[in-house]
C-alpha cells in the first residue's frame, strides 16, 4: 500500500482596479519553492466578474537557468496535479491576462490543494502599469523605439511588457496590419532578452 499525504487547503486573494480594454494586466505575481521531490498542487483561480477568466492565463517560471526558456503556460484557471523539480531558486507564478472590455474593480481568489503543509505562495508587490508612447518612422537601423530603464542591483526584478504597434492610434492587428517584430534588452550592449513576435 502506498501512504498518501492529507491534502492542504489555502487561499490567496487580491483586488484589482478598473481595467482597459485590449491592454495586457498582470493580475498577480508569486514565489515559491517547491520543498520536496513529492509535492504536488491544484489550483483553481476565480474572479469576480467570472466571464474574465476565459481571457487570463497562469505561467510558471523556472528562475533556476536564467536566461533559458523554462516557462509554462496554462490557458485554463484549473490547473491539477503540478508536479515540479526542485531548485534552490524556485519559481514564479503569474497570473496575467487582456480584457475584452473595460472592468469595474474586482477580487481575484487563488484557491490551492498541496500535499505539503510548508508549500507557500509569497506574493511579490508590484507596481502601476507604465504605458510609453513613441512616433516613428522606418531607418536603416530598424529601431523604432529606444528607451532606457533601471533595475535594482540588489533585488530580483520581474517585469511584462506588451508591444503594440498602431496606425493612427487603431492597434494594426485590428485592421489587419501584422507587422513582425524584435524586442530586445540590453545590459552595457550585450542582449540579455531576447523575443521575436506580431503586433
Amino acid at each position: 500500500m502506498i501512504a498518501c499525504k492529507e491534502m492542504q487547503a489555502k487561499q490567496y486573494t487580491l483586488d484589482y482596479l478598473p481595467l482597459q480594454e485590449g491592454r495586457n494586466h498582470l493580475f498577480a505575481k508569486y514565489d515559491f519553492k517547491v520543498p520536496s521531490e513529492d509535492c504536488v498542487f491544484n489550483l483553481n483561480i476565480n474572479c469576480t466578474d467570472r466571464y474574465l477568466l476565459d481571457y487570463m492565463r497562469i505561467k510558471i517560471v523556472d528562475k533556476g537557468d536564467v536566461g533559458a526558456e523554462k516557462t509554462i503556460t496554462f490557458n485554463t484557471m484549473k490547473i491539477d496535479n503540478v508536479k515540479l523539480p526542485v531548485n534552490a531558486d524556485g519559481y514564479n507564478l503569474i497570473v496575467e491576462g487582456a480584457m475584452p472590455y473595460n472592468t469595474t474593480e474586482g477580487t481575484l481568489t487563488l484557491d490551492m490543494l498541496t500535499n505539503e503543509e510548508g508549500f507557500e505562495l509569497t506574493e511579490i508587490v508590484g507596481c502601476e502599469p507604465i504605458e510609453y508612447t513613441d512616433a516613428y518612422a522606418p531607418s536603416k537601423y530598424g529601431i523604432i523605439f529606444k528607451e532606457k530603464i533601471f533595475t535594482s542591483a540588489s533585488e530580483h526584478t520581474l517585469a511584462s511588457i506588451n508591444v503594440r504597434l498602431m496606425d493612427n492610434g487603431v492597434p494594426m492587428s485590428t485592421i489587419g496590419q501584422l507587422r513582425y517584430f524584435r524586442l530586445q534588452i540590453l545590459d552595457n550592449n550585450k542582449v540579455v532578452f531576447d523575443k521575436k513576435g506580431w503586433n
